[in-house]
């Protein structure tokens, strides 16, 4: 009847779309998009190894340090060390972050972090374990610090936001995997052969990190570090000075710090109320674990809620739920309810941190992402510092149960107090 592709007659033009300026848009689109996606993927994937060897090596200090007659206090001193290093280096870590680049900085990191299991099951003395705790603090901030500078620079709006939520899905599967990896190997071959492989796993951490491939690093030429330093730091201050005027990021601030200050019975003296309670080393792993384990079913709705209700509310909600799980953890005495108390805890940092941390970066320049994310892990090692001394001396005097139910309080505190801080971009 007529030729084949004649418009006049109804039938679509030949031009595939690829060779119109349209289809060429969208194939860079999606061809971007592929990237972003895998270079986030592989960042969650580093998050979850390097978070599996910390919290293996993390949860079975208390354990060794009780195990060796240690008091509470010391046990307290002790693990508050391993904030003693983030305090110092966040601000100016962010810094050499923005200009030396995130794969040295991650890969120093995970070495730091193997040096410590090194000295933990080779040296396990007093002055030894210090100095590892010094050294894990060291080699988690320096990791944890470039990995969110990374992905903070991949993208920005809702692509950050989307990024922020896959790879703060991450860290919640090394808290799952570590506690009951630790407890099965400290159970089956001791607490050193634990150490070990957690400084193994870091080993692999450090060598894929040099496959992380290098963006938006600023040029420098050949100066050195300690050029950079004497340079920028003064301009960091003003600079850190002027992102605490917003008062969204002082709320980012505020209720980061309030969540770890409690998150470190985690880590600490929730281990030792559960072996008193008489679990074994693996059934102590597997309630920590299941801290982490609500993140991973919680994480994907949290930009519903945040939607449907805003931030604040998500806030109040999250530490209310925590709040509550910390209250069954002091009191419970059975299996299934310490189980459920640990669930209903994991409510907080499945949604807190994550909240927290996009507040900040919607609200400070990209150009200094590293930098603001910096500032947060500054005030971030005072909560993590406290923490361990405030439940040590509680613990000393009145007992774990009641350290715990202290945590409980704090987080209740917080719920009320989100109700009068403000965030710009609630």
């Amino acid at each position: 009847m007529g030729a084949t592709g004649n418009p006049t007659l109804g039938h679509a033009p030949t031009e595939p779309i690829e060779g119109t300026p349209e289809g060429k848009a969208m194939t860079t689109r999606l061809r971007s998009f592929a990237t972003t996606n895998q270079r986030v993927l592989t960042l969650t994937g580093i998050a979850v190894l390097h978070v599996t060897a910390m919290v293996m090596m993390r949860q079975l200090l208390p354990l060794y340090l009780e195990s060796t007659g240690s008091s509470a206090g010391i046990i307290g001193i002790v693990t508050s060390l391993f904030s003693f290093m983030p305090l110092l280096v966040a601000l100016p870590g962010g810094t050499i972050t923005d200009f030396v680049g995130y794969r040295i900085v991650m890969v120093s990191g995970s070495a730091a972090l193997a040096a410590t299991a090194l000295l933990l099951s080779t040296l396990p003395t007093t002055l030894p374990v210090m100095i590892s705790q010094l050294l894990a603090g060291l080699g988690h901030i320096l990791v944890l610090l470039a990995a969110q500078a990374y992905v903070a620079n991949l993208g920005g709006g809702r692509e950050r936001a989307r990024n922020f939520a896959i790879f703060f899905s991450g860290p919640p599967i090394g808290f799952l995997v570590g506690p009951p990896l630790a407890g099965f190997l400290r159970d089956t071959y001791g607490f050193g052969t634990a150490f070990l492989v957690g400084g193994a796993i870091s080993t692999v951490v450090a060598l894929w990190c040099l496959r992380v491939q290098e963006i938006g690093v600023t040029d420098r030429g050949q100066q050195s570090l300690l050029a950079l330093l004497r340079e920028e730091l003064p301009h960091t201050l003003r600079r850190s000075g002027s992102l605490l005027k917003s008062p969204a990021i002082r709320l980012s601030m505020i209720v980061s710090v309030s969540l770890l200050m409690v998150m470190t019975l985690r880590t600490s003296f929730l281990l030792i109320h559960l072996e008193d309670l008489g679990l074994s080393a693996l059934h102590i792993g597997i309630v920590v674990a299941a801290v982490s384990a609500v993140s991973l079913v919680l994480r994907p709705f949290m930009s519903n809620l945040i939607g449907r209700f805003g931030q604040l509310t998500v806030l109040t909600g999250a530490f209310s739920i925590g709040a509550a799980g910390l209250g069954i953890l002091a009191t419970a005495e059975t299996f299934g309810t310490l189980i459920l108390g640990a669930t209903l805890f994991g409510v907080a940092p499945a949604y807190v941190l994550p909240v927290s941390l996009a507040i900040l970066t919607a609200n400070a320049p990209d150009d200094i992402q590293g930098m603001a994310i910096g500032l947060r892990q500054t005030g971030n090692p005072v909560g993590l510092m406290v923490g361990p001394l405030l439940f040590g001396v509680v613990t000393s005097y009145l007992g774990a149960g009641l350290a715990i139910a202290l945590g409980g309080i704090i987080l209740l505190g917080m719920a009320i107090a989100t109700r009068f801080l403000t965030a710009d971009d609630d």
